[in-house]
């Protein structure tokens, strides 16, 4: 600012009338004010003594200054506004054209910066969107169990069930080959079908028995899951006709 700072003094001195010379003088050393405020970096106290400097008396070296002080203040939209009206109020400006491209550059900023924001908006509304969706919506729990312990259970029911299953097949074979012995007149062949009958009821028996274990085996491996499940509680109620399972969420 040293250099505008001669100029303006030799223009102030120049055009300023006697009617105006207080007005003058204030404007000149606010002007020598806001300069010291600018080299210091002092960067807002150096906008407003220019801006009341201008304000009594209006010499358009002023704005250039004032841009300058604003764009080291990080308001670029009031600095391209001095720089333009610095150059529409001065008569003659040798460093127009370097003026007109830093006024190019800061807008382009401006503009980069707009685009900035409008996409920080966008994402953020992008955000809360998905944020409300997820609470509408939250996604299903991560099961974090192992395959085994998902389905374990229920295959061991359902093995138990298919045995069972099996065991009636027997027992239905035990049934109708021991009628078939009642009906055989020979005695040999009764026997035989009589030890068929008594073998397919054994089997029977042993599938019920080992079939009823899986089932009961498996139910109780699923109640253990219920019951040291967060916040859940099952428990096995067995009654003369019935069993059933209860269980209650905390």
């Amino acid at each position: 600012m040293p250099r505008v700072l001669i100029v303006l003094a030799v223009v102030v001195s120049a055009l300023a009338s006697p009617a105006h010379a207080d007005d003058r003088d204030k404007a000149l050393k606010l002007f020598e004010d806001s300069d010291k405020a600018y080299k210091a970096g002092q960067f807002e106290e150096a906008t407003e003594l220019l801006r009341e400097a201008y304000s009594l008396y209006p010499e358009p070296l002023l704005l250039y200054n004032l841009g300058r002080a604003q764009e080291g203040l990080g308001d670029t939209a009031g600095a391209v506004e001095s720089y333009e009206k610095y150059l529409h109020d001065a008569k003659d400006i040798k460093d127009r054209g370097a003026i007109e491209r830093r006024i190019a550059t800061l807008k382009a900023q401006i503009a980069k910066q707009e685009e900035d924001a409008r996409q920080r908006a966008a994402d953020e509304e992008r955000r809360r969107r998905e944020e409300e969706e997820r609470r509408r919506n939250p996604p299903p729990p991560i099961d974090e169990r192992t395959p085994l312990d998902r389905y374990g259970p229920w295959i061991t029911m359902g093995a138990g069930g298919a045995i069972v299953a099996t065991g009636l097949g027997f027992g239905v074979r035990a049934q109708a080959t021991h009628d078939d012995a009642l009906a055989t007149p020979i005695q040999r062949d009764a026997a035989e079908l009589q030890q068929s009958a008594e073998r397919s009821a054994t089997i029977a028996n042993v599938l019920f028995v080992v079939g009823g274990a899986a089932i009961a085996g498996g139910l109780a491996w699923k109640i253990y899951q219920w019951q040291s499940s967060p916040g859940a509680t099952a428990q096995l109620k067995i009654a003369p006709t019935s069993v059933a399972v209860e269980w209650t969420w905390r």
